[in-house]
């Protein structure tokens, strides 16, 4: 059986307790670590170090490449969010693509698109080296400089579940009328009272066949496996109706996700 530290069992250092505990999950995935130098483990940052001689029990000059590319690599894994916004031109994405590559970070995940003149970009981006964050930074302010782009870094905790979360349903909000005020505001808030979960929200205005302004919304969200969804879909007819538009809710099939 392998024990944990006190401070790992006691919750006294969160971080290490987190840590620990995924390193034991590691530790019985694996098995017995095949044999290696113990070279590659004496550069590892102390931390490090100190914690795998404490809860597993092979020496640490035995930890193998297996090892290394399993929990270590997952150990040592930061992710960011980079939301950038500029005026659009032939070269945005390519610019902000090769700032992620040359920063020794990986591009996990994207959004892209042209809102009025501007180009708004989200990138998930995860790293394992520890100056990743520094040449980030870096880039940032250059192209901020040099291309007048607007961008934000945020550190995150890490990715979420996949979509769909655990105890939730997949489905999709449809909206489609004249286009007015209060639509999207009405629509995700009778999603919110009810603790429905928006992953992906889209939405545009354009002529109609009579030139008047056309409203389209689609949204698709995640039902907690409590609701009734056709008490949900009730309350959103209802927002429609009041709003003169229509709504509709169908599932979205799991190959499309």
């Amino acid at each position: 059986m392998l024990l944990l530290p006190p401070w790992a069992r006691e919750g006294q250092r969160p971080r290490e307790r987190i840590l620990a505990l995924r390193a034991l999950g590691y530790r019985r995935e694996l098995g017995p670590l095949p044999a290696a130098s113990g070279a590659r483990v004496r550069g590892l940052p102390g931390e490090l170090r100190r914690l795998l001689a404490l809860i597993i029990p092979e020496r640490t000059s035995g930890l193998g490449s297996r090892f290394q590319t399993g929990f270590l690599g997952d150990f040592m894994r930061r992710w960011l969010l980079l939301s950038a916004i500029g005026k659009d031109r032939p070269g945005l994405v390519a610019d902000l693509a090769r700032l992620v590559l040359e920063s020794d970070a990986n591009l996990e995940d994207s959004r892209m698109t042209i809102l009025g003149s501007d180009f708004a970009v989200m990138l998930l981006c995860s790293a394992t080296a520890p100056e990743a964050s520094d040449r980030l930074a870096v880039g940032i302010k250059r192209l901020e400089r040099d291309h007048g782009l607007t961008i934000l870094i945020r550190h995150l905790d890490g990715p979420r579940p996949p979509v769909p979360a655990p105890g939730t349903r997949l489905y999709r909000v449809e909206a489609a009328g004249e286009d007015k005020a209060g639509i999207v505001a009405s629509i995700c808030g009778a999603l919110a009272e009810r603790g429905v979960n928006i992953v992906d929200l889209a939405s545009q205005s354009r002529p109609g066949p009579g030139g008047s302004p056309h409203y389209e919304l689609k949204i698709t969200v995640e039902i907690p496996e409590s609701l009734e969804v056709r008490e949900l879909r009730e309350t959103l007819e209802s927002e429609g109706d009041r709003l003169v538009i229509d709504v509709s809710l169908m599932p979205v099939a799991r190959d499309s996700c």
